[in-house]
């Protein structure tokens, strides 16, 4: 008989929180001791189960038909406005929020809704504390699959890739900073230099006229720059789904990935780059300076204008909880030096090196396994009054 009963609440998909709700299910299913039920809470319908294995999809078929007693810790994963009261002994809340606040909203609801939140990083930890959540948080990252990403799986098959290849892989959003990027790009790389940039963007609709208006999107980027005559050197554009079996060897393309983003609760793309040994470039803001910084590139800020308010109107209709808010505002400029850095340094190998080693030591499935069990037997036991503390060490 299982000590430990808990149930997952969380997207069953390829999406953010569902790479965050996916990995914790592996890892609880294999400790002992603990019982798991799923729920699949299906906030991104779009993308439902697809691209994900068979296999995996049996393992969640069968833990959703689990008998659970009301003594269960209840794990919500999502965004607040999806919380909700659960007749469970233990409620929690894994969630995350890219700016330099809590709407207070969400603050009410973390408060009133769930017995503790769960975050991804420091930066989550002191945004919500400090706009009001008195609630317990802890530091739970979401895990990477190592073994996955790794150095020495196939490259995907991508046509008129160059000497050095930069890539990124984001929702199309002005959050993920695809504006700045494309900008320093352009503005740095001619055809006559033997580099390319791999964008990979996604709305949750791959059709021909989604993936169109897209590349419509991005050379209107270039014109608003009078940048559409400049011969820049190639973006190469991929706006189609891919299924997770692929993800690694797409994310193994590249020399470098650049996340030129506004704002992060964590930053998965970067973290498997780094688990492929790959140089990562990120804004020296949010959460990814807590395990890039010294294993990567940071981005710095715009020295007159650091943080910037979220005004962007698309963004603002996908989390209107953003209101009031603000951002990073990375420095254009000092990309296009991190961009050349990255190539001269091309052959720096203990960094990657030490970049992977990171993300095994911290994010892997063995780590997340033995950071869920002890905070999750804390939950029931009450052993320690704060473990884990503030998170300190766990990111270096």
């Amino acid at each position: 008989m299982s000590k430990y009963e808990i149930v997952v609440d969380g997207p069953i998909n390829l999406s953010g929180m569902g790479n965050v709700t996916r990995g914790f299910i592996k890892c609880l299913n294999d400790i002992p001791d603990f019982k798991v039920k799923v729920y699949d809470n299906q906030i991104s319908p779009q993308l439902a189960h697809k691209g994900i294995p068979q296999e995996e999809l049996d393992l969640y078929d069968e833990l959703s038909k689990k008998e659970i007693s009301t003594n269960a810790l209840y794990i919500q994963i999502g965004a607040p406005r999806i919380f909700k009261k659960v007749p469970f002994k233990h409620s929690v809340a894994w969630t995350l929020f890219e700016s330099d606040g809590f709407h207070p909203q969400y603050v009410q609801t973390c408060n009133t809704l769930v017995d503790e939140i769960w975050t991804a990083s420091r930066f989550n930890k002191h945004t919500f504390s400090t706009n009001g959540v008195n609630k317990k948080i802890r530091i739970i990252p979401p895990m990477i699959d190592t073994e996955a990403f790794k150095p020495d799986i196939p490259r995907l098959r991508i046509s008129n890739l160059r000497g050095y290849v930069f890539q990124a892989n984001f929702d199309f959003s002005w959050r993920k900073g695809m504006d700045i990027l494309l900008h320093a790009y352009w503005d740095e790389f001619t055809n006559n230099d033997d580099v390319c940039l791999i964008i990979k963007t996604f709305t949750g609709d791959d059709s021909v006229q989604a993936q169109r208006h897209l590349m419509n999107n991005i050379n209107f980027m270039k014109k608003k720059l009078s940048l559409d005559d400049k011969k820049t050197a190639p973006v190469l554009f991929m706006g189609s789904f891919l299924e997770q079996k692929h993800m690694p060897a797409f994310a193994n393309t590249c020399d470098c990935y650049v996340m030129a983003s506004r704002g992060e609760g964590f930053g998965l793309t970067a973290a498997e780059a780094m688990s492929l040994e790959k140089q990562v470039i990120c804004t020296r803001w949010s959460a990814p300076i807590e395990f890039v910084s010294r294993n990567g590139y940071m981005i710095d800020l715009d020295a007159k204008a650091p943080l910037v308010p979220i005004q962007d109107q698309y963004q603002l209709r996908t989390e209107p909880f953003y209101q009031g808010q603000s951002m990073a505002n990375p420095s254009i400029d000092h990309l296009k030096e991190l961009m050349h850095t990255v190539i001269k340094d091309k052959s720096n190998i203990d960094l990657k090196k030490k970049a992977r080693d990171t993300i095994i030591k911290k994010f892997s499935k063995e780590a997340t396994m033995k950071r869920l069990q002890e905070n999750i037997i804390d939950v029931f036991e009450g052993t320690k009054e704060e473990f884990g503390g503030d998170g300190k060490g766990l990111f270096a």
